[in-house]
Protein backbone atom coordinates (compact mmCIF):
# COMPACT_ATOMS: atom_id res chain seq x y z
CA UNK A 1 0.00 0.00 0.00
CA UNK A 2 3.03 2.10 -0.04
CA UNK A 3 2.12 3.86 -3.43
CA UNK A 4 -0.83 5.22 -1.90
CA UNK A 5 1.47 7.34 0.31
CA UNK A 6 3.76 8.40 -2.52
CA UNK A 7 2.53 7.54 -5.90
CA UNK A 8 4.91 9.81 -8.50
CA UNK A 9 8.79 8.91 -8.86
CA UNK A 10 9.16 12.54 -7.51
CA UNK A 11 7.25 11.92 -4.66
CA UNK A 12 9.33 8.69 -3.62
CA UNK A 13 12.05 10.28 -3.89
CA UNK A 14 11.16 12.69 -1.65
CA UNK A 15 9.76 10.03 0.76
CA UNK A 16 13.01 8.46 0.64
CA UNK A 17 14.62 11.68 1.92
CA UNK A 18 12.92 13.07 4.48
CA UNK A 19 11.18 9.82 6.02
CA UNK A 20 13.83 8.94 8.23
CA UNK A 21 14.26 12.36 10.24
CA UNK A 22 10.62 12.02 9.97
CA UNK A 23 9.99 8.78 12.07
CA UNK A 24 13.13 10.34 13.97
CA UNK A 25 10.86 13.16 15.49
CA UNK A 26 8.34 10.58 16.33
CA UNK A 27 5.60 10.92 13.47
CA UNK A 28 4.37 9.41 10.53
CA UNK A 29 4.11 9.79 7.03
CA UNK A 30 0.52 9.72 5.56
CA UNK A 31 1.15 11.24 2.42
CA UNK A 32 3.59 13.38 0.18
CA UNK A 33 1.89 14.87 -3.07
CA UNK A 34 3.93 17.33 -5.90
CA UNK A 35 1.54 19.34 -7.39
CA UNK A 36 2.54 21.49 -10.08
CA UNK A 37 -0.10 23.97 -11.57
CA UNK A 38 -0.47 27.42 -10.84
CA UNK A 39 1.55 27.87 -7.66
CA UNK A 40 3.83 24.72 -7.14
CA UNK A 41 3.25 23.11 -3.62
CA UNK A 42 4.79 19.92 -1.62
CA UNK A 43 2.40 18.56 0.51
CA UNK A 44 3.64 16.33 3.04
CA UNK A 45 0.80 14.95 5.33
CA UNK A 46 1.78 13.62 8.68
CA UNK A 47 0.40 12.15 12.01
CA UNK A 48 1.41 11.40 15.38
CA UNK A 49 -0.38 8.25 17.30
CA UNK A 50 -3.93 8.81 14.73
CA UNK A 51 -4.42 12.03 16.64
CA UNK A 52 -2.93 14.48 13.98
CA UNK A 53 -0.17 17.42 15.06
CA UNK A 54 0.06 20.58 16.09
CA UNK A 55 0.71 23.61 14.38
CA UNK A 56 4.06 24.35 16.28
CA UNK A 57 4.79 20.97 15.35
CA UNK A 58 4.35 21.63 11.64
CA UNK A 59 6.19 24.31 11.79
CA UNK A 60 9.40 22.85 12.89
CA UNK A 61 9.03 19.76 11.21
CA UNK A 62 8.51 22.26 8.19
CA UNK A 63 12.12 24.09 8.82
CA UNK A 64 13.82 20.77 9.25
CA UNK A 65 12.10 18.95 5.96
CA UNK A 66 12.85 22.28 4.07
CA UNK A 67 16.58 22.38 5.10
CA UNK A 68 17.33 18.72 3.78
CA UNK A 69 15.27 19.40 0.46
CA UNK A 70 17.30 22.59 -0.22
CA UNK A 71 20.75 20.46 0.82
CA UNK A 72 19.83 17.51 -1.83
CA UNK A 73 17.06 19.87 -4.30
CA UNK A 74 15.47 16.82 -5.71
CA UNK A 75 12.61 19.94 -7.27
CA UNK A 76 13.88 22.10 -9.90
CA UNK A 77 11.53 25.04 -9.73
CA UNK A 78 10.13 27.07 -7.02
CA UNK A 79 7.68 25.97 -5.06
CA UNK A 80 5.33 26.21 -1.33
CA UNK A 81 6.12 23.89 1.39
CA UNK A 82 3.29 22.38 3.06
CA UNK A 83 3.34 20.55 6.27
CA UNK A 84 -0.29 19.41 7.62
CA UNK A 85 -1.96 16.86 9.81
CA UNK A 86 -4.53 15.24 7.96
CA UNK A 87 -7.84 16.53 9.61
CA UNK A 88 -11.05 15.14 9.87
CA UNK A 89 -11.15 14.17 5.87
CA UNK A 90 -8.02 12.20 5.78
CA UNK A 91 -6.47 9.93 3.17
CA UNK A 92 -6.78 6.13 4.13
CA UNK A 93 -3.01 5.60 2.76
CA UNK A 94 -1.56 2.94 5.15
CA UNK A 95 -2.57 -0.71 6.43
CA UNK A 96 -3.47 0.77 9.78
CA UNK A 97 -5.71 3.14 8.21
CA UNK A 98 -7.73 0.57 6.84
CA UNK A 99 -7.95 -1.48 9.84
CA UNK A 100 -8.75 1.18 12.15
CA UNK A 101 -11.40 2.61 10.22
CA UNK A 102 -12.99 -0.64 9.41
CA UNK A 103 -16.86 -0.33 9.58
CA UNK A 104 -16.88 3.24 8.66
CA UNK A 105 -18.54 4.97 5.87
CA UNK A 106 -15.82 6.19 3.50
CA UNK A 107 -15.56 7.96 0.00
CA UNK A 108 -12.99 6.55 -2.83
CA UNK A 109 -11.99 7.98 -5.67
CA UNK A 110 -10.08 5.35 -8.32
CA UNK A 111 -7.25 6.27 -10.66
CA UNK A 112 -9.06 3.78 -13.24
CA UNK A 113 -12.68 3.64 -14.13
CA UNK A 114 -14.60 0.44 -12.95
CA UNK A 115 -18.17 0.24 -13.96
CA UNK A 116 -18.00 3.12 -15.87
CA UNK A 117 -17.06 5.22 -12.96
CA UNK A 118 -14.30 6.26 -10.48
CA UNK A 119 -16.40 7.40 -7.38
CA UNK A 120 -17.60 5.12 -4.83
CA UNK A 121 -18.63 5.69 -1.70
CA UNK A 122 -19.63 2.79 0.81
CA UNK A 123 -18.68 1.08 4.14
CA UNK A 124 -14.98 -0.20 4.66
CA UNK A 125 -14.68 -4.20 5.12
CA UNK A 126 -10.89 -4.26 5.55
CA UNK A 127 -8.42 -4.93 4.25
CA UNK A 128 -7.21 -8.85 2.78
CA UNK A 129 -4.22 -9.34 0.89
CA UNK A 130 -3.62 -5.43 0.88
CA UNK A 131 -6.20 -4.83 -1.41
CA UNK A 132 -9.18 -2.57 0.56
CA UNK A 133 -12.66 -4.31 0.53
CA UNK A 134 -15.35 -1.45 -0.02
CA UNK A 135 -19.10 -2.58 0.28
CA UNK A 136 -20.68 -0.28 -1.70
CA UNK A 137 -24.67 -0.83 -2.94
CA UNK A 138 -23.82 -3.29 -5.81
CA UNK A 139 -21.27 -5.53 -4.34
CA UNK A 140 -17.38 -5.11 -2.63
CA UNK A 141 -14.78 -3.98 -4.82
CA UNK A 142 -11.09 -4.77 -3.94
Amino acid sequence: MDHLIAKTPLDKKIKDLVLPIIEQLGFELVRIRFFDKEKATLQIMLDKNNNGIEITECAAISTTISAILDVNDPIDNEYNLEVSSPGINRPLTRKKDFVNWEGCQIKIKTTEIIDQRKNFKGVLRGVKNDEMLLEIEEGTIG
